[in-house]
């Protein structure tokens, strides 16, 4: 593939490109307010090999996507377990309870969907709640008591110590969550977390946490729907009709 197959030719008119050695391999023409000719074009080259040519920003990030995605393969011990705990948890009677803001809020409901519903084939369903869909309640606590409470004073009131709190965020260290893992530790539930690479103060309140190998939320976030893809998949398999 050469220079030209990677780079649309309106973006050669208006970047710079070096190779890995810091050498200029294809520049635009640019003049100064007067016209004069400050630097002149230089041609990209025809000849040069995949292997050689910088990326777009985009498929850098595929690339760095790729990357994350493959390091889950160093935890699938850790998915298995969480399916074996969760499976177990169901076996008891218990229900499974799911958190997060923003993003991971979205992911408990679609976590919470695939238990109740069904992932890829029918069998019973199975008992998850999000606890980031009740609105009044929501509304309720954060501005009666404070938002830091939204996920604590649900998980009080309905969490009992056969049940399982999962909780989402990338950071680890969202205040509400935090509070909400504290108080399902005072009953006595298991706590699964799904977080990022560094795991925050959350990491240490669980008793399974899933970390993806990433900082950044959108990176964070696409290597956890893939674990519990995972999961929801290990579970299912196991789940009586």
């Amino acid at each position: 593939m050469t220079i030209q197959d990677r780079w649309a030719v309106d973006e050669l008119d208006y970047v710079t490109i070096y190779d890995e050695d810091g050498n200029v391999i294809s520049s635009p023409e640019i003049k100064d307010e007067d016209g004069n000719i400050i630097q002149e074009k230089v041609s990209p080259p025809t000849d040069k090999v995949d292997e050689d040519l910088p990326t777009l920003p985009m498929n850098n990030q595929i690339l760095e996507h790729q990357r994350v995605v493959e390091t889950v393969i160093g935890q699938v011990g850790l998915l298995e377990q969480t399916a074996d705990r969760l499976i177990a948890c169901f076996d008891a009677g218990g229900r499974v309870y799911l958190l997060g803001n923003g993003g991971s809020a979205a992911d408990a409901q679609h976590i919470a969907a695939e238990l109740v519903g069904r992932f890829k084939k029918n069998r019973k369903a199975l008992p998850a709640i999000a606890l980031t869909t009740d609105t009044s309640t929501l509304t309720a606590v954060s501005n009666d008591i404070g938002f830091e409470q939204v996920f604590s004073r649900q998980i009080e009131a309905l969490v009992t110590k056969r049940d399982t709190v999962w909780a989402l965020s990338v950071s680890g260290r969202s205040p509400n969550v935090l509070c909400a893992l504290q108080a399902a530790r005072k009953i006595g539930a298991t706590i699964i977390g799904f977080t990022g690479k560094s795991g925050g103060e959350m990491a240490e309140l669980c008793d399974l946490c899933f970390r993806a190998d990433h900082d950044q939320s959108d990176r964070v976030q696409e290597v956890h729907q893939l674990a519990y893809h995972l999961i929801c998949d290990a579970i299912e398999t196991a789940a009586k009709k």
